[in-house]
């Protein structure tokens, strides 16, 4: 039997909350990253005053914002030395919740889908962690 002075305080059932909240980080990190790359990219062709924002031109920044937070994601794991997921795992949940999250403010404008992206997608990324922690520990 331990002593309850020996728990460590980060210790929250055998889950690694500090290497957890690490990833999250890096991985929104990496989604603020690859969406300014993704504008700066749009901002580029451009030329002359900005036209209405086409329903497809928004629906890629969820795809380049997702990538952005699957990177993170990886390097998250890397830097906290956890495991070694694959790209398309580490894809899949923050592409499904930034699709979600710009779908729900759509209605709201179009500008706003990026709110929705990154939200939700943060969300989903924590759900992912807290998932594969469960599921490791």
């Amino acid at each position: 039997m331990t002593d309850s002075s020996d728990r460590n305080p980060n210790d929250a059932g055998g889950l690694d909350l500090p290497a957890m909240f690490t990833r999250i980080f890096m991985s929104v990190t990496g989604a603020c990253v690859l969406y300014g790359v993704w504008l700066a990219a749009i901002f580029s062709t451009v030329h002359g005053p900005p036209a209405p924002a086409s329903l497809g031109l928004l629906l890629t920044a969820p795809i380049a914002t997702a990538i952005g937070f699957a990177l993170g994601t990886l390097l998250g794991e890397r830097a906290t030395r956890h495991r070694r997921s694959r790209f398309s795992d580490a894809m899949q949940w923050p592409l499904v919740g930034g699709i979600v999250g710009a779908l729900m403010v759509l209605p709201f404008g179009r500008t706003l889908t990026i709110f929705g992206t990154f939200a939700v997608g943060t969300l989903a990324v924590a759900a992912r962690e807290f998932w594969a922690l469960r599921r490791d520990a």
